[in-house]
Parts: structure tokens; C-alpha cells; sequence
């Protein structure tokens, strides 16, 4: 079983500037701490309203999860789904691969 914990915060009442700062506090301590893969969840993101319109999405997961190149290629491929939703569409699933659990 896959966790997942999506935290939603608001801090429209924040100046912007101050959200820059506790943005970048924030960043720094999760990637300090990392994410074991022996406590769940192995993956979890932050989701920040900054204004009525303006949203930060901070996404992280245990380094041994996946590399670098993975994890730009699922962002890649959620911005792509969201830009056919914008659009009114439906996004197009993508093909999955089989890992080594799977077989």
C-alpha cells in the first residue's frame, strides 16, 4: 500500500515577502530531515495558497523512491495533464512499465 499525505495550508494573510522567507525555512528543514523508507509515508507534498490566484506545490518523497530523472518526468507529466484539463479536456493516461515488484 502507497501513503500519500497532501497538506493544505493558507497563507494569504502572510505578505509575500514573509512567505518567501517561511517557504524557503521550510524547504530547507524537510530536505534536511529526508523522507526513510522505513517510516511511511514515503511521499507527501504541501500544498500553499500564496493569494486568491497564486498557489506554491511542494512535493517530496524518500531519495531512495525514485532519482531525480523520474521525479521531473512525473512533474512533466502532471503539468501536461493539468494543461489538457485547463484546456476542458481529459488527459490521456500514460502507458505504465512494469517494475521488478510487478513481475
Amino acid at each position: 500500500e502507497v501513503r500519500f499525505r497532501l497538506q493544505i495550508v493558507d497563507w494569504r494573510a502572510t505578505r509575500a515577502e514573509v512567505q518567501d522567507a517561511r517557504l524557503a525555512e521550510r524547504l530547507a528543514g524537510e530536505s534536511a530531515a529526508g523522507l526513510p523508507l522505513g517510516r511511511g509515508p514515503s511521499m507527501c507534498a504541501t500544498l500553499i495558497r500564496r493569494s486568491d490566484r497564486d498557489w506554491t506545490f511542494a512535493w517530496r518523497y524518500a531519495r531512495e523512491l525514485m532519482d531525480r530523472q523520474a521525479g521531473l518526468r512525473i512533474l512533466e507529466e502532471a503539468a501536461d495533464a493539468y494543461a489538457v484539463l485547463l484546456r476542458g479536456g481529459t488527459p490521456r493516461t500514460a502507458a505504465r512499465t512494469r517494475g521488478p515488484a510487478a513481475r
